[in-house]
C-alpha cells in the first residue's frame, strides 16, 4: 500500500471515530452573539439549588440580534452554550419585541451563588433571528404568545408548583367549584379554586398571581380573594373568613377592598396595592407566625399578628352571592418559587455591549486541508524521484493546494 493510501485510511479513521468532530458540538446553535450577566449575592447565605433569579433586560439595546418576538434568546451557564439554563420570559413593556424597553424573565439557576458578595456569571445568548421559543429553556408567559400558552415552559423553571390553567377544565391536583377555566381563569360569585396539597407557611418558598383585573363590586356583596386559603375555601365573604391570607378585589361594607390584603378575616392595609388594571400578588411567610405581602415586586407590609395556626392551600375564591354580586376577577397563573436568601434577590450587572461569535471553522474542512496537504507531500515526494526520468507534471497539481497549505 503506498504512503498516500495510508495517509489517507489514519486520517478518515481518526475522524470516524469521533476523536476530532466533524461540526462543533454544542447544546444550542452558535450563537451570532452574547451578553455576560453577573449575578452577586450580598446576603451570609448562599442561594439555593435550582433557584430562580429574576432577570430584567432593555431588548432594545440588542435589537439587531433579536428575533421580532424574542423567541431566540438562550441562557446559558457558559459562553459557548453547551449548558441552557431554563428560562421564562414574564413581561415586556410596552410590548415583547425588539423595540421593548424593559423586560422579565425568570433563570432556574443550576448553581449556588455564594454567599459575602459571591457572584455566578450566566450568558443571554442571541442565536439566529430565525429561531424560535423551544417551549423548555426559553418560553413565555401563556398571555405573550399569538396561541394561549404556545411558548410556556413555567413548569419547567417553578418546578414546585405552577399552573396556568390552560384549556378548559380543572387541573389536575386542584379542586374547583363554579371556577370559569378558560386559558385562564375567571372566578364569579359562588366559585372557588384551591389546590388539592397544602403549600402555605413555607419560608423556603414564595407564592405569586398574575391578576389580570381586580374588579370591584358593584353592590357591597364581598370581595373575592388570591392567596393561601382552606381547601374547600369558607362559605363566607373571603374579608371575614379565617385561614385566609392573600389579596382582596372588590368592596364588602361599602369599602373597597380592591388590592389590599387580609389575614384571618381581618383586612389590612389602607392603600390599593393591585388595581383595577391587575398585576402580580406576592405572599410569603417568614415565620410560621408571619406574612409579608409584595405587589409587582414591591413590598407592602409584613404581619406578625392574626396568621394561620395551620398549613394552607393556594388558590381563588369568590363566595358572596345576592342579586348584586360582585364582579368576576380573572388570574392567568399562580406559582412557587424559592425565597432568595434573606428576601434579597442576588444583583445583576450586565455587560455593556454584545460580543459577536463566529461559529467554529468546520472541522471536516480542517481535515480536508490537512489531507491534501499530506496528499501534497507524498506527490511531491514522488515528482522529485521521477525527475531523473524527466517527468515532472505533477507540480501544476501540488501548486494550488500547496498555496492553501
Amino acid at each position: 500500500m503506498s504512503n498516500v493510501r495510508i495517509i489517507a485510511l489514519l486520517v478518515l479513521l481518526v475522524l470516524s471515530s469521533g476523536a476530532i468532530p466533524l461540526f462543533p458540538v454544542t447544546a444550542a446553535s452558535p450563537a451570532n452573539a452574547l451578553v455576560s450577566i453577573t449575578l452577586t449575592n450580598s446576603q451570609s447565605t448562599s442561594t439555593s439549588v435550582p433557584f430562580q433569579q429574576r432577570i430584567t433586560f432593555n431588548p432594545s439595546t440588542y435589537s439587531s440580534n433579536e428575533a421580532s418576538d424574542l423567541g431566540n434568546i438562550r441562557f446559558c451557564s457558559d459562553s459557548a452554550c453547551a449548558t441552557q439554563l431554563n428560562a421564562w420570559l414574564e413581561s415586556c413593556s410596552p410590548t415583547c419585541g425588539t423595540s421593548a424597553t424593559s423586560a422579565t424573565a425568570w433563570v432556574k439557576l443550576d448553581s449556588s451563588i455564594p454567599s459575602n458578595g459571591g457572584t455566578l456569571t450566566i450568558y443571554m445568548n442571541f442565536l439566529s433571528t430565525s429561531t424560535d421559543f423551544d417551549g423548555l429553556y426559553w418560553g413565555e408567559a401563556p398571555t405573550l404568545s399569538a396561541t394561549y400558552g404556545q411558548h410556556d415552559n413555567g413548569a419547567m423553571v417553578f418546578p414546585i408548583l405552577y399552573q396556568n390553567f390552560g384549556g378548559s377544565s380543572c387541573p389536575s391536583g386542584w379542586l374547583c367549584t363554579n371556577a370559569k377555566i378558560n386559558n385562564g381563569i375567571a372566578l364569579p360569585s359562588n366559585s372557588s379554586a384551591v389546590s388539592t396539597s397544602a403549600y402555605g407557611r413555607n419560608p423556603a418558598q414564595i407564592l405569586d398571581f398574575d391578576a389580570t383585573s381586580l374588579v370591584a363590586s358593584i353592590s357591597n356583596q364581598g370581595p373575592s380573594f388570591a392567596g393561601y386559603t382552606n381547601a374547600p375555601p369558607p362559605t363566607t365573604n373571603a374579608v371575614n373568613s379565617q385561614n385566609s391570607v392573600g389579596f382582596l378585589g372588590g368592596i364588602y361594607g361599602n369599602n373597597n377592598y380592591t388590592g389590599s390584603i387580609t389575614v384571618n378575616g381581618a383586612a389590612r392595609g389602607s392603600s390599593v396595592a393591585l388595581k383595577a388594571s391587575g398585576g402580580i400578588g406576592t405572599v410569603y411567610f417568614p415565620s410560621s407566625s408571619t406574612a409579608s405581602f409584595s405587589a409587582n415586586y414591591s413590598q407592602l407590609v409584613t404581619l406578625t399578628s392574626a396568621t394561620p395556626t395551620s398549613n394552607l392551600s393556594i388558590g381563588f375564591s369568590d363566595e358572596q352571592g345576592g342579586a348584586n354580586y360582585a364582579g368576576t376577577q380573572n388570574y392567568q397563573w399562580i406559582r412557587l418559587r424559592v425565597y432568595p436568601p434573606n428576601g434579597v434577590m442576588p444583583s445583576q450587572t450586565t455587560s455593556s455591549t454584545t460580543v459577536s461569535t463566529t461559529p467554529e471553522f468546520p472541522t471536516v474542512m480542517v481535515a480536508f486541508i490537512l489531507l491534501a496537504a499530506l496528499v501534497c507531500s507524498a506527490v511531491f515526494t514522488k515528482r522529485i524521484k521521477l525527475q531523473n526520468r524527466g517527468q515532472n507534471y505533477s507540480v501544476h497539481f501540488c501548486k494550488p493546494i500547496l498555496r492553501l497549505c
